[in-house]
């Protein structure tokens, strides 16, 4: 069983992120989102395809938004953004 929050930070293990980098963006993605506070630990695969693509969305806009405030040289940012669909 693979839970929202690990799904989450399967997509961040994907882009090469360190763990730390993925436990600090994770965090930043819970505080931002209060609504999804009660759903991190819920299966993922009980969740239609549409809502897991909006969690991978949000999961690439944080990680963006973290690394250009931590880490702004960061080469996985392009990727990241193109991904996300960010300008």
């Amino acid at each position: 069983m693979k839970t929202l929050e690990q799904h989450s930070r399967n997509l961040l293990d994907q882009f090469a992120l360190f763990p730390a980098q993925i436990n600090s963006i994770v965090e930043k993605l819970k505080s931002e989102n209060p609504d999804l506070q009660t759903r991190w630990h819920d299966e993922a695969s009980g969740y239609p395809q549409a809502l897991i693509n909006v969690l991978e969305h949000i999961t690439l806009r944080t990680a963006v938004k973290w690394l250009e405030e931590n880490m702004p040289q960061a080469w996985m940012i392009p990727a990241l953004k193109q991904c996300a669909g960010i300008a």
